[in-house]
């Protein structure tokens, strides 16, 4: 039996975490930081459970102050890029830190930082350049739609991959694990833009979030998704595997027009995207 995803957050982890956590935080005691995350009902807790009690744990470990706390987050990550030896080798298929990392930072911006829109979006920006932050994104295009659409957009132009990547990802309709965006499932309108800057981006994973963008959009909106394929499709080789991920699912329905797009016989089934 495959090893629970939620026990990602194991000893090894934490060993590393408060390692880190001293660096920046004065005093900060590992043992007691540790004590109060692993408690008494932390086996019960599944995944999700478990990143908000580290996140809430993590709270009483940093300033009060919402501002303070997310400077000593942003200083943390300073502090990993110029002594963690394996920044050196990042490249656009992986981030530096683990999900471990993300999962506590961006919950951390998601539950204390609602109310400071501009703190948080300059920390969400930093985080993601070296752990995946989509989930986070969510709770602010629900609670500030037209701005965070807007900097999604500014976003998606990015010098950084991962930051362009989750101007993607992050505002994917029906992204697994993520609270749901019924709003641009119901108009996925404002994403197109986002998609058109970023459909022939040099990094594979974006490229890649792109696909993923487009298919969630093709399950509630398959017209928006098809007149897109029609208008890309012969673009470049990169743009075509694109759309036809994409469409995977569209493929898989046996959607007569999407068949016949991309030259498949309209009664074939089970097709395999790649």
């Amino acid at each position: 039996m495959a090893e629970p995803f939620k026990n990602m957050f194991n000893e090894q982890f934490f060993d590393l975490f408060t390692k880190d956590l001293k660096l920046v935080i004065d005093d900060f005691d590992a043992r007691e930081f540790v004590s109060q995350v692993m408690d008494d009902e932390w086996e019960g807790r599944e995944l999700k459970q478990r990143c908000m009690h580290i996140t809430t744990v993590l709270r009483k470990f940093l300033p009060a102050d919402y501002k303070e706390a997310i400077a000593k987050i942003l200083e943390l990550l300073d502090h990993i890029k110029k002594t963690r030896p394996d920044f050196s080798v990042i490249d656009d298929t992986k981030f530096g830190l683990t999900l471990e990392y993300g999962g506590i930072l961006d919950n951390y911006v998601e539950q204390y930082g609602l109310d400071d829109y501009e703190t948080s979006v300059k920390a969400i920006e930093k985080i993601t350049q070296f752990t995946s932050c989509e989930f986070v994104t969510h709770s602010f295009i629900i609670k500030y739609p037209d701005q965070m659409m807007k900097q999604m957009l500014v976003w998606s132009k990015h010098e950084h991959w991962g930051v362009r990547r989750l101007a993607s990802e992050g505002c994917r309709p029906r992204l697994p694990w993520a609270m749901a965006l019924p709003n641009l499932k119901e108009n996925p309108t404002p994403i197109i833009p986002i998609l058109e800057n970023l459909k022939n981006d040099p990094a594979r994973f974006v490229r890649l979030s792109v696909a993923n963008n487009l298919n969630d959009i093709a399950k509630d909106n398959p017209e928006i998704v098809i007149d897109l394929v029609k208008k890309w499709k012969g673009e470049s080789k990169e743009v075509d595997w694109i759309i036809k991920h994409g469409c995977r699912t569209l493929l898989k329905q046996g959607n007569p027009e999407v068949m016949e797009l991309f030259g498949f016989n309209s009664t074939i089934s089970n097709i395999c995207v790649e």
